[in-house]
């Protein structure tokens, strides 16, 4: 099995139709759809959009089955985070959950430790976005393009929690790029701790660098169970398979391990 472990949905017409197809065309049979945050710009991909939220998410999963699953999109500093987490697990159609400390906290504030306690109960993962953020804020939001804040989100920040929660597993989105040796320390210092290489590096030109991080010549110790891959909407999804095949190759990941990293991991973490 092939899994697209990180793609957000966008709300350009036809989206999920020739979404479905590409990932027909590129022979990956799941993706994990992830919601979008409000009007924004990424200008990487040369796309506005407007919000694409949790309710869009569960329609697309109901609508495609057997191709997606969702993740929910909180901010778990909010009061209600909790009770929305419940909420939208009730209808069966996530099985993750993401959040972007970008957006003003830590992953460490002790105010989100309630929060990770019903991921516990759940069985969610936490994806979560790590290192420099590319998304910024326009029309009438323009004002708040500034409280994305990429310092919030260096991986180091985690290593508490992951040793606190450790029936807890967490994915450190992008490789966390640029603190690509901070990702590598907290996973290999915390066995709950997934390194997702989607994008990775801002955000296609960066990627030979997070692969290499990855132990192209072995000197530091990377465990292949634990690295999903995904397009994160940077690349037709065949052309983002092919590179990271080829990046993957020379850094001496066999077959099985691309196996594992372009689907059996995802499908064991997310219970596909």
């Amino acid at each position: 099995m092939i899994v697209d472990a990180h793609i957000h949905y966008f709300d350009s017409p036809g989206f999920l139709e020739g979404l479905v197809r590409d990932m027909d065309a590129a022979g990956i049979d799941k993706a994990v759809l992830l919601p979008t945050i409000g009007d924004s710009t990424w200008d990487y991909v040369g796309l506005t959009f407007t919000k694409v939220d949790n309710e869009a998410v569960r329609d697309a999963v109901l609508r495609y089955p057997d191709r997606f699953v969702g993740a929910v999109r909180l901010i778990p500093t909010e009061p209600d985070a909790v009770d929305e987490l419940r909420r939208w697990a009730a209808t069966g159609c996530f099985r993750l959950v993401k959040f972007s400390p970008t957006e003003g906290f830590t992953v460490d504030d002790p105010r989100i430790l309630p929060f990770y306690e019903v991921c516990v109960d759940l069985g969610y993962p936490v994806l979560i976005h790590m290192g420099q953020t590319g998304g910024t804020f326009v029309g009438e939001k323009l004002a708040q393009r500034y409280q994305l804040n990429s310092a919030l989100a260096n991986p180091m920040t985690l290593d508490a929690v992951a040793k606190g929660f450790p029936e807890l597993d967490f994915i450190i989105a992008h490789n966390g790029y640029p603190y690509l040796f901070e990702s590598w320390a907290v996973a290999e210092a915390n066995p709950n701790v997934y390194l997702d290489i989607a994008g990775s590096g801002p955000w296609v030109d960066g990627t030979p660098v997070v692969f290499n991080a990855l132990g192209r010549d072995a000197f530091i110790p990377i465990d292949r169970d634990r690295i999903l891959w995904g397009t994160d909407n940077c690349l037709p999804p065949a052309e983002s398979l092919q590179r990271a095949t080829a990046y993957m190759r020379l850094m001496g990941a066999d077959k099985p391990q691309r196996q594992r990293i372009f689907g059996g991991n995802a499908e064991r973490l997310f219970r596909l």
